[in-house]
């Protein structure tokens, strides 16, 4: 027949505690007991009272009501002096250091070893104890430093070194690993099991489930202000405890634990906003490119227009030459001159008008983005004989003027300067008669 172990005896009653701030019920009727040489998980979401129960019991803030037992004996607690000489320490969230002092005058502040001549301090034995303190946390840290030149993480180790140093048998822990590496956090749980091996009892606050399923023996949960359930850690699991927390289902429990079951969705978010950027600039590249190759083209398309325009401009002069000089008399006494000059006239004709088709079908080419507006360009000379044989208005334009301002942008001032846009060898396009 087996014998039910007895449950240790309780070193921390905490009954029936009220506590409201004005317009606020910060506790209502919240019950916690510790037991000897236990560390008991105190969690809840953020406001759900646990600072201001750990504050009571360390006499930074009065309760309304209720009653606090320490080892079955009712104490009054109304001062944190009165907390430490009832043996209670905590461990704040917010560190509660002096920056200009160092760090073993910090852990001793407030009771400083006396040296032999009354009024002095024994600086010898402070820093050698505040060392061996330190020490034991697995920290290294020199405890002549001053606080305002450590970390974060610095500065809380000092914070539980002073607590420990205290040799008190109550301490409260209120988030101390948040800004602990895990290399410190190790030693801290190396230190509160040799804490909890001396008989010491610890109340851990902590959002990381985590570390409490490791070093926890049970657990309470609060929420708004109320006490929910006290369990065994080893009878519950995190979904029920996130449950009891904020009484609905919820994957994601803390934000290490988060980060570890949301990896692989964050992975995937981030995936997709690569492939977004990727596809984002693969576009702009490519617009960037089909942009400039149309541009390219349209320049070629411009060399070729302004070579037809300076032809049709060469044949139109050519032919009002000619017109002239049959006017006045050139070429007579010779046989045929006139029926020769009505032909070479006729053929002139053809040409330009087939100068003129050229130029409207390399128009049409143009992107509509840069459209030859041949209308605005204003002619370099009277082109005589232009209007004579139906060409549009603008033909003797000049090469900047012929340019459209998507084509001339960011080009050379100097018209002469257009190495980029004239071949050097000029081609005749198919099917012009070279003049």
């Amino acid at each position: 027949m087996s014998t039910a172990v007895a449950a240790p005896p309780l070193a921390l009653e905490m009954r029936h505690i009220t506590k409201t701030y004005p317009g606020v019920r910060a506790l209502e009727d919240v019950s916690f007991d510790l037991r000897q040489g236990e560390v008991h998980a105190l969690v809840g979401e953020n406001g759900a009272g646990k600072s201001t129960l750990m504050k009571i019991l360390a006499g930074a803030q009065p309760k309304d009501s209720g009653e606090i037992l320490i080892n079955g004996e009712l104490v009054h607690i109304d001062s944190p002096q009165k907390a430490m000489d009832e043996g209670v320490s905590i461990i704040y969230q917010e560190f509660n250091l002096v920056p200009y002092l160092n760090a073993a005058e910090n852990i001793y502040l407030g009771r400083e070893p006396r040296a032999a001549i009354p009024g002095f301090v024994d600086f010898g034995t402070m820093y050698r104890e505040s060392q061996r303190i330190i020490d034991k946390l697995g920290v290294r840290l020199n405890v002549r430093t001053p606080v305002n030149r450590l970390s974060i993480a610095q500065q809380q180790m000092v914070e539980i070194g002073k607590a420990t140093s205290k040799e008190c048998k109550i301490i409260v822990m209120d988030e101390p690993s948040a800004t602990l590496t895990e290399h410190e956090l190790q030693s801290l749980f190396a230190l509160i099991r040799q804490l909890k091996g001396e008989g010491v009892s610890i109340v851990y606050i902590s959002h990381r489930l985590e570390e409490i399923f490791e070093i926890c023996d049970r657990v309470t949960v609060l929420r708004d202000g109320h006490w929910i359930a006290t369990n065994e850690i080893a009878d519950l699991d995190r979904e029920q405890i996130i449950r009891l927390m904020v009484a609905r289902e919820l994957k994601q429990m803390t934000p290490k634990e988060a980060e570890k079951g949301d990896k692989q969705t964050h992975k995937e978010k981030q995936t997709q906003i690569e492939k977004k950027q990727t596809a984002s600039n693969a576009l702009q590249e490519s617009l960037t490119t089909s942009l400039s190759k149309q541009l390219v083209a349209s320049f070629l398309l411009f060399s070729e227009i302004l070579q037809v325009q300076e032809q049709l401009m060469v044949a139109a002069s050519v032919a009002q030459s000619q017109s002239d000089g049959g006017s006045s008399g050139i070429g007579i006494g010779m046989g045929g001159a006139s029926t020769g000059s009505q032909s070479q006239q006729t053929q002139r004709d053809v040409e330009i008008r087939a100068h003129i088709e050229l130029l409207m079908t390399l128009m049409k080419q143009v992107p509509s983005a840069c459209l030859l507006d041949l209308t605005s360009a204003t002619p370099a000379t009277a082109g005589a004989g232009s209007g004579a044989l139906g060409a549009p208005a603008g033909l003797g334009a000049s090469a900047d003027a012929a340019l459209p301002a998507c084509a001339t942008e960011g080009a050379p001032k100097d018209p002469t300067d257009r190495a980029d846009l004239k071949p050097t060898t000029p081609t005749t396009p198919t099917g012009l008669v070279t003049f």
